[in-house]
């Protein structure tokens, strides 16, 4: 609105129920807009031509049904997800960071009282295993495993390039999956999961000297429990909502932002820390090292040599206002770069590109 685009909101069960699509109609919009939306291709929208916008924030190959929608628009928070799809031959899509409202970047320090913070969810990788256990051969099971630790170690190998690359090589591999009718997207799910989960679990068992703060729903709970066995420096919490989030990482010196899949984009939850006074401990990744400056803001490391977290930490927490001052000079590129009010500008003149086209 403060663009001078005007915009009408919807709650989405009136949507999904269809008591909202004659007003949608009637209106006539350029486009819908859903984060994380898909519709399919004979919405009723797509019957009056009223193209749908979607923001996709979650991994890229949840979303096949983009292959085979010419109504659809999407977005990836990474360039590895926006390139994936450009390869299987999908016009309507570009790239666009995660971002956070400036009204989170706080420039005053205040009392921390919460030495490390883990906030996500997390499902046992040993389930995955399990899972390729009795659908691959041990062959490729193994390359499978190969993968994920080729991604854990590279700042800019990503799940879906190191899984492309060995179906492409035509080898029993591939061979395997079509032979079985495994589904390549599944598969890549359950490596994107095994990806990020492994490192999630890997992180917070080589932390030692500080407590590790999570916060998950009960149900990541219980396996975070089962996994991390009696690891004495753990405090479990209830799982918090976003608005809830920034007032815990306001509390935190650091914060743990495990995206080992993310090679080339950011994540809500690093600007977030960021912009509320914590470090980020986190993957090495090509794109936030071309956003930011080395320092105390943002502790980075591979895989596999986890225990780099301690010495990061150690670092970073024996000044407390080197490490604070660090962080509030990362505001500036948020501010300049991440946040809502940018990304706002960026659709403003990227979407009626696309919707001219898709128009016809």
């Amino acid at each position: 609105n403060r663009l001078g685009v005007a915009t009408s909101s919807y709650d989405f069960d009136d949507f999904e129920s269809g008591k909202c699509i004659p007003h949608i109609v009637a209106s006539a919009p350029d486009c819908t807009i859903g984060f994380n939306i898909m519709l399919p291709e004979d919405s009723p929208l797509s019957q009056y031509n009223i193209p749908h916008y979607a923001p996709l924030c979650d991994s890229a190959t949840y979303y096949p049904e983009l292959r085979l929608t010419n109504h659809m628009l999407a977005s990836f928070m990474d360039q590895d997800s926006y390139g994936f799809y450009k390869r299987l031959g999908v016009e309507n899509i570009f790239f666009l960071p995660h971002a956070i409202s400036e009204k989170y970047l706080v420039q005053k320090p205040q009392k921390r009282d919460l030495d490390v913070v883990m906030a996500g969810s997390f499902v046992n990788p040993d389930a995955i295993r399990k899972v390729w256990d009795e659908q691959l051969s041990p062959k490729s099971r193994d390359a499978m495993l190969e993968i994920a630790e080729r991604v854990l170690a590279s700042p800019h190998v990503s799940h879906l390039q190191a899984f492309t690359e060995e179906v492409e090589e035509h080898g029993p591999f591939e061979k395997e999956l079509l032979a079985k009718k495994l589904d390549f997207f599944s598969q890549l799910n359950m490596l994107e999961v095994y990806i990020r989960n492994v490192d999630r679990l890997r992180l917070i068992q080589s932390i030692e000297g500080h407590t590790v703060h999570i916060f998950s729903a009960n149900v990541f709970k219980q396996a975070w429990k089962k996994a991390l066995g009696d690891k004495k420096n753990i405090a479990f919490h209830d799982e918090v909502s976003f608005d809830e989030l920034a007032a815990i990482f306001a509390r935190a010196k650091c914060v743990v932002n495990s995206i080992p899949t993310i090679k080339r984009g950011l994540h809500e939850r690093l600007l977030l820390a960021l912009g509320q006074g914590a470090s980020v401990l986190g993957n090495e990744n090509i794109f936030i090292a071309g956003q930011f400056a080395p320092s105390k803001a943002l502790l980075n490391m591979l895989s596999p040599d986890y225990s780099q977290a301690n010495d990061l930490l150690q670092d970073a927490f024996a000044n407390e206002e080197a490490r604070f001052a660090d962080v509030v000079a990362t505001h500036q590129t948020i501010k300049e770069l991440h946040t809502w009010n940018v990304r706002a500008k960026t659709l403003a003149n990227t979407l009626p590109v696309f919707l001219t086209r898709m128009k016809g």
